[in-house]
């Protein structure tokens, strides 16, 4: 879907749910019954069914989730086997980043840092770093 108007005219929806994930979660919420919403929450589900393909934050083995500290703008990768609280991490104050949703809610302060948090869990999941609209769109067709 290709937007016809407004701030991402001309942009394919998957570029702007990856680039400007707070507007997609604000069309996501006060708009939920129209088209826009419908295809960013499609979107937002192909990312979530994607598995990690980056490397655990201590291991070689291939992370299944990432986390980060409130208001933190990076993640880190972790696979099952590896115990983050064994590494230092402060119990009851991590937060597990899986999703889209996840990433949106772990406490982002800015609109920068959210965009952070969704490019760096996107390019966990396979997204290139270097995001064009056609790759946008062959990420999340």
């Amino acid at each position: 879907m290709i937007f016809q108007s407004g701030k991402h005219e001309g942009q394919e929806a998957a570029y702007v749910l990856l680039r400007d994930p707070g507007h997609a979660a604000f069309i996501m919420e006060r708009y939920s019954d129209g088209k826009a919403a419908k295809e960013f929450k499609r979107l937002a589900t192909l990312l979530d069914a994607k598995p990690f393909s980056q490397s655990c934050t201590t291991c070689s083995q291939t992370a299944t989730r990432a986390t980060t500290y409130a208001g933190g703008p990076s993640l880190y990768f972790w696979c099952d086997d590896c115990d983050v609280h064994g590494m230092g991490a402060i119990e009851g104050k991590l937060i597990v980043v899986r999703t889209f949703k996840d990433a949106l809610r772990y406490g982002a302060s800015t609109r920068g840092e959210q965009k952070s948090v969704i490019k760096s869990l996107a390019e966990a999941k396979g997204c290139p770093a270097r995001l064009s609209q056609a790759a946008a769109k062959a990420f999340l067709p």
